[in-house]
């Protein structure tokens, strides 16, 4: 399979954005993968679209690790009984131009900031504002 039969239709905003359903912490996830270019004459270069690929091949074991780390993660700092299923939406998967890739969350418990994922090259988990 290549990028461009996967992600069609693409518009800028601060970066290449392509809207995309995807199957991510065992659900349905209407995201947006935002490809990190400025200027907008700055065209997604082959780092990126290798970075994709390997996400988008990977995205079921990625899906597994991301989850199991998300859950660490509420047990060790969130109050209260919220779940992955209930509280958390993926709106936005963000791969940077050296391939850094951040999935970008909504979540109940901090509706303000956020939540990121960073899933490739290592996993860390916080805020949106420790990331962005």
């Amino acid at each position: 399979m290549e990028f461009d039969s996967i992600l069609k239709e693409p518009f800028y905003n601060f970066g290449w954005c392509y809207s995309k359903t995807i199957n991510f912490f065992g659900k349905e996830n209407n995201v947006q993968f935002v490809f990190e270019a400025y200027p907008e004459s700055e065209k997604i270069n082959t780092f990126q679209k290798e970075t994709f690929m390997k996400f988008y091949e990977n995205i079921n074991e990625l899906s597994n690790s991301s989850s199991n780390q998300l859950n660490d993660y509420i047990k060790k700092y969130v109050d209260g009984n919220y779940t992955i299923a209930n509280n958390v939406i993926l709106k936005e998967i963000l791969i940077k131009s050296d391939g850094e890739t951040i999935l970008l969350c909504e979540v109940d418990w901090d509706i303000e900031n956020g939540l990121c994922i960073k899933v490739m090259p290592e996993y860390d988990i916080g805020p949106q504002d420790v990331f962005l």
